[in-house]
């Protein structure tokens, strides 16, 4: 600035110093603000030391300048004014304050206006001064939102508050719930008290209620014995009945299994029945004993079949390229069936059953009745008074074991079968590993109680084991004979691996049956 004609060297007035907002920030920052400002002190000294010593200085190049920045202002103002003609840029000034012939320091006032209206109205202050309707409008919708939230808060207090007191009421309720329970405790006692002494008087008649009451659980005790006593007697009754069926089925079918089921009763009525179908009687004997001839004996008939035989067990060697064989199969028990002329038979008949074989290769007992009949191993036939029939009705043999080679084991042979019971199938045979071959199937059982007679089949063959390899080897176990009379199926064989570190068992053979006689007889 300019004092009559010369160029002023003092420091510009407040209003001009470039440094007063800067420094008017500091109030504004708060803390932050004071710190920044302490530490632009040292600088702004400084500045003035530097500025007065450029001032003191002839020929001092500020006066250049301030001669070059006049001649140039011309021109800065009137580009300000072609800035503001520019149509966009005074279209922006006027949509941003909503004001016409807005310029940039409009634009600049409505934002801070727009700025303070919104931190005045979230902190509750007052609204900015001087305000268009925008910047009013504004600073009421943020100061509302702070109004709402500030009576929210307010409400939320006011439900803890109340949920509080709530709590107080409900304990409160509790003790007096646990009052009025002590209360009633106390009165129920009162009244116990009340009828104990109304009970025990002389002659009370509530008192000899409760003495009949007492005799009548007596009677019902006395009653409850009484009753399981006749439990007792009747669990004893009933085991009596099932003695009685017992006997009954031992008699019938002889020997003493009997454990006298529903199904032996059946057996035995079923039996009972075929042997009265026209007019024979049938006794059938499963263990010894004796037959008497009935009076007016006019037909006669003795069957036998025998103990089943037993098998034989595998062979073994440890040498792979040996074959060994499985073991024999069981003899048949055998089938008899003899007719004799009433008249040669005697008063009375000793009736022998053969037993099953227990030793291996060994054939079964022999049946017998008196000397009238007698079973073969193997036997069978039907002799009558007009000569000699083949018969299918003999038990089957066993099926021999499966033999070995130190490659394979082969499979068991199946067991004999009969009309009435199949024969049992062959062991499948094993081949490479340690381990054990499949056993022979058990052969199948015939009925002793339907109108014709015929015995079990026989067991399968257990199968051979046979491998190269270390380890345990086992042939397969023979099946069991079937009842009666039936062969035991033969063990497998077991070959292969050497006799370092391997071992071979033979297959061992099935169990076999004991045998059966029945008389056949008709009176008239």
């Amino acid at each position: 600035m300019a004092r009559n004609g010369a160029f002023d060297r003092h420091i510009p007035d407040d209003d001009h110093n470039p440094l007063k907002n800067l420094l008017g920030w500091e109030a504004e920052l708060g803390d932050a603000g004071k710190a920044f400002g302490d530490a632009l002190g040292p600088f702004w000294g400084l500045g003035q030391r530097v500025l007065q010593t450029i001032l003191g200085q002839t020929d001092n190049p500020l006066e250049e300048l301030r001669d070059f920045l006049g001649s140039k202002w011309t021109s800065i103002t009137d580009l300000q004014e072609r800035v503001e003609n520019i149509p966009v840029l005074g279209d922006f000034f006027e949509i941003v304050t909503g004001n016409p012939d807005s310029d940039p320091n409009d634009a600049g006032s409505f934002i801070r206006g727009a700025l303070d209206a919104i931190r005045n109205g979230a902190t509750g202050g007052s609204a900015p001064t001087p305000g268009n309707s925008f910047i009013t409008a504004l600073f009421n919708s943020v100061f509302g939102v702070r109004n709402t939230a500030t009576s929210a808060q307010s409400a939320a207090s006011s439900a803890q508050t109340t949920a509080g007191n709530a709590q107080s009421a409900a304990s409160n309720a509790n003790s007096l719930a646990n009052a009025a329970q002590s209360a009633a405790d106390a009165a129920g006692t009162k009244i116990q008290q009340a009828i104990d002494g109304f009970v025990g008087g002389t002659n009370n008649p509530v008192s000899a209620f409760i003495s009949a009451l007492t005799g009548t659980r007596d009677s019902a005790q006395t009653a409850n014995t009484n009753a399981a006593t006749a439990n007792t007697n009747a669990n004893n009754a009933l085991g009596n009945v099932v003695d009685g069926f017992k006997n009954m089925y031992n008699q019938w079918f002889g020997g003493s299994s009997a454990a006298g089921t529903p199904v032996e009763v059946q057996q035995t009525i079923a039996a009972i029945k075929q042997a009265v179908i026209g007019g024979y009687t049938v006794d059938t004997f499963t263990s010894n004993g004796t037959w008497n001839k009935p009076a007016n004996l006019i037909e006669w008939w003795g069957i036998t079949i025998g103990g089943g035989g037993k098998g034989m067990p595998g062979t073994t060697s440890a040498t792979n390229a040996d074959v060994r064989l499985g073991g024999v199969e069981g003899s048949s028990g055998g089938y008899i069936a003899q007719q004799v002329a009433p008249a040669d038979v005697p008063a009375s008949l000793s009736v022998t059953v053969g037993t099953g074989a227990t030793t291996n290769g060994a054939n079964g007992g022999i049946t017998s009745i008196g000397s009238l009949v007698s079973s073969s191993p193997n036997g069978s036939g039907i002799s009558t008074i007009a000569g000699f029939t083949p018969a299918s009705s003999t038990p089957g043999k066993g099926g021999a074991g499966g033999q070995a080679t130190g490659s394979a084991g082969s499979a068991g042979v199946a067991g004999g079968g009969t009309p009435l019971a199949a024969g049992g199938a062959g062991g499948a045979g094993k081949t490479g590993g340690s381990g054990t071959a499949t056993a022979g199937g058990a052969g199948g059982a015939a009925s002793l109680t339907g109108p014709t007679k015929a015995g079990g089949g026989g067991g399968g063959g257990g199968g051979g084991n046979g491998s190269t390899a270390t380890g345990t080897k086992t042939g397969g176990a023979g099946g069991n004979g079937g009842y009666p009379g039936g062969g035991s199926g033969g063990g497998g064989a077991a070959v292969g691996g050497g006799s370092v570190g391997s071992s071979q068992v033979a297959g061992n053979p099935g169990t076999a049956p004991n045998g059966v006689a029945f008389i056949i007889y008709k009176t008239g």
